[in-house]
């Protein structure tokens, strides 16, 4: 998949700055929904002994739905929005994503 925008780029949509930023690709987007990526880097904040644990993938939904949040602000000419996910409810995490 190809990224539509990567890295810095995608500082206008969110309101998270370095070194707390869990989203490093935009794939896709419409007015429903917003595909994101991110590579897991060893200087991740919320990397431990090689692999990005469970807050950094709870981070990354929340700073996804940013994304898709503040792209749609962005098209009505907007500051991106803060704050959306409240909790998290049965979320079962069985694998942790290594670095790379």
């Amino acid at each position: 998949m190809t990224a539509l925008e990567e890295g810095n780029e995608l500082l206008k949509y969110i309101p998270q700055r370095p070194p707390f930023v869990m989203v490093s690709s935009l794939y896709s987007h419409d007015e429903k929904s917003v595909v994101s990526g991110l590579k897991v880097t060893d200087d991740n904040v919320l990397v431990n002994e090689g692999r990005l644990q469970e807050g950094g993938l709870v981070e990354n939904m929340a700073q996804t739905a940013a994304l898709f949040a503040g792209i749609q602000a962005h098209s009505l000419k907007k500051e991106a929005p803060v704050g959306f996910i409240a909790s998290v409810k049965g979320l079962k995490i069985y694998k942790l994503p290594a670095i790379g």
